[in-house]
């Protein structure tokens, strides 16, 4: 339905309607009948799933973007390495400072993806920035990264990997914020890490940040609109990418 794959000789596009009833009687028949249905994005995942039909990404995919307190508490009960994170609501966010040293990291709970609603917190004045622009505090420990790493997993599969290095004076790994791309050499536990994290979340099409501190790695958060220009700095063409797992009869 999404129109990234417009372009794909084995599916018929038709493209996002914000009402159901927008789309044409022969449209409509299609989607109920379709085998898979590819992209539906969050108007239709959901709708589409409940009826049985099987969509690509799944629709774990959709429940977790861009919802950091979901993925923390999924992660926890999966015993994935992640960074000791807490959520603080209203009045709650009054305890943060005893639960946590500075300097500590503080995201914006929702849509905050591309570094953008990350703050790393070295005082009180930080802290109080940070409350006055949100109600709902995720707060993170703060690590001194050793590395850190993007892998793009589509179907349990490994589509792109490369080293993250920060641009001068920002602790955020992400390209949008001007850090550069390495690629090669990639340990093989920030792999299997991200291999095991798409299985055990049911992650169909995400893009994991990882870390290594302390000789070991953690997950930093999964992102399911992750950024394409890794793929292009890679001389990769994402879209040809997934047209050819299509074909292949992996998704």
């Amino acid at each position: 339905m999404g129109r990234r794959l417009a372009n794909c000789p084995y599916l018929v596009t038709l493209g996002i309607r914000p009402n159901l009833t927008d789309y044409e009687p022969w449209q409509i028949e299609a989607i109920k009948q379709a085998e898979v249905i590819y992209f539906p994005t969050k108007l239709y995942a959901h709708s589409l799933s409940s009826m049985g039909k099987r969509i690509f990404p799944g629709i774990n995919d959709y429940e977790y973007a861009g919802d950091k307190i979901k993925q923390a508490t999924l992660f926890n009960l999966l015993d994935i390495p992640f960074p000791r994170t807490k959520c603080y609501y209203g009045r709650q966010t009054d305890l943060i400072l005893k639960d946590f040293d500075f300097p500590f990291v503080a995201k914006l709970p929702r849509a905050s993806d591309g570094g953008r609603g990350i703050f790393l917190v070295r005082q009180p004045s930080d802290l109080a920035a940070y409350r006055r622009i949100t109600n709902v505090a995720l707060i993170q420990e703060f690590f001194d990264i050793e590395s850190e790493y993007r892998v793009v997993v589509i179907a349990h599969r490994i589509a792109l990997a490369y080293r993250r290095v920060t641009a001068k004076g920002d602790f955020r790994g992400n390209l949008f914020q001007g850090a550069q791309a390495v690629f090669g050499n990639i340990p093989s536990e920030v792999l299997s890490l991200a291999l095991e994290v798409s299985r055990k979340c049911r992650f169909d099409d995400v893009g994991l940040d990882i870390c290594l501190t302390g000789g070991r790695c953690y997950v930093l958060e999964a992102n399911m609109l992750y950024g394409r220009a890794g793929f292009k700095l890679a001389g990769l063409d994402y879209k040809q990418l997934l047209c050819d797992l299509i074909g292949q009869g992996v998704i």
